[in-house]
């Protein structure tokens, strides 16, 4: 891309190149002149490995002018976001965070620095999601841990979050944050969703995994607590962990929400009018959300699984392992990897490209519950 010069000079010094480009140019100014146009910027002087970088006044220059940068059509944009581009891998450099220009600059262009005006500009972008320990849940968020995210996962067993987060870590080297999180208690809701926007800000992508069916029986032969507990859980739950978050995402104009729907959302089956009915909730809320947010940049995905093998049977047949087991016997099902392939690639879009549903079923699967085992 050719790059106006005298554009990239006068920019560059409004956003003071000259102060976070290579040392060598800070060595060219008198050592007071570099301390008071260093102070400018709120930047105190450190030694290069123990910079840590707030940089409070620079984010907001930052973010503000780079947001304005994309939306910016034509040659003018294209140079402007050029030096914005250009201006954090000179930060991401003197930070510390790179061994090179050239480092740094790989590392903007993989997403691997994410601009974000609340948390700052040297950090991964993070994803928060429910029902985080197994299944689905557990299988993306090592998914988005690989593609450089940080996560905050939430579930009801505690033991499990602090293995997940153990392993993860271990793993993939990304910083993982847990809180122990029933969806079903609405204040544990808005006390956790209110200390991770205090935290990490607005999330990049909320995943909204947490959910159960229960029992197979005809509705009615349905245990009354069954009904409550997949309403409670799998709409309540899910509407209210969106609802904790959008608004936070719509004023920063960004995120992703991925809501777990299933294909029995689609397709209704005997033994399952209640758990039907509440992913068919899932879909068209989502549909509805996504009209509601339509103005903002922030997406919305309803993933729509049809038959994985995960742990969901067996909570289903209130640990029932035999039963649970003949669901998946005799067909090759999904496995919760590959929907977590499938999340990873949805979130991973431009900007431009919203994937609004993805159905996925296994290759013998006719619809919802209609298989052709062996």
């Amino acid at each position: 891309m050719a790059t106006n010069r005298n554009l990239r000079f006068k920019t560059s010094r409004r956003f003071g190149v000259n102060v976070y480009g290579h040392p060598k140019a800070l060595k060219r100014q008198p050592a007071e002149a570099r301390q008071k146009k260093m102070s400018e910027y709120g930047i105190q002087l450190a030694e290069k490995q123990k910079v840590k970088a707030m940089y409070n006044l620079l984010e907001k220059q930052f973010y503000r002018y780079y947001d304005k940068a994309k939306r910016m059509s034509g040659v003018v944009g294209e140079n402007l976001l050029f030096l914005l581009e250009t201006r954090l891998d000179n930060v991401v450099y003197r930070a510390g965070f790179a061994r090179s220009i050239r480092q740094a600059r790989q590392m903007v262009t993989h997403g691997l620095i994410n601009v974000d005006g609340k948390r700052g500009f040297l950090m991964n972008p993070y994803a928060f999601i429910t029902g985080a320990t197994s299944g689905i849940g557990l299988a993306t968020a090592k998914a988005l841990a690989a593609s450089h995210y940080d996560l905050v996962l939430a579930a009801r067993n505690t033991e499990k979050l602090a293995s997940v987060k153990t392993d993860i870590e271990k793993e993939s080297g990304v910083k993982v944050t847990t809180y122990p999180l029933d969806v079903q208690d609405r204040e544990a809701i808005q006390e956790v969703t209110t200390k991770v926007l205090d935290t990490f800000g607005a999330p990049d992508v909320l995943m909204n995994d947490a959910g159960l069916a229960r029992g197979l029986e005809p509705y009615q032969d349905t245990a009354p607590e069954d009904t409550m507990e997949m309403i409670d859980t799998n709409i309540k739950g899910l509407f209210l962990v969106t609802r904790a978050f959008l608004p936070a995402m719509v004023k920063e104009n960004k995120g992703h929400i991925v809501n777990l729907g299933s294909t029995a959302g689609l397709y209704a089956y005997a033994g399952a009018a209640v758990y039907c009915a509440t992913k068919a909730a899932v879909k068209t809320f989502s549909d509805g959300l996504r009209i509601d947010v339509m103005a903002s940049d922030v997406k919305i995905t309803t993933i729509q699984p049809g038959l994985v093998e995960t742990p969901f049977s067996e909570v289903r047949f209130h640990g029932d392992t035999k039963r649970a087991a003949s669901v998946y016997a005799g067909i090759d099902a999904l496995q919760a990897e590959d929907i977590a392939d499938v999340i990873a690639f949805v979130v991973s879009r431009p900007k431009r490209v919203q994937i609004s549903d993805v159905v996925i079923m296994a290759a013998q699967q006719g619809t919802g519950f209609l298989v052709s085992k062996k």
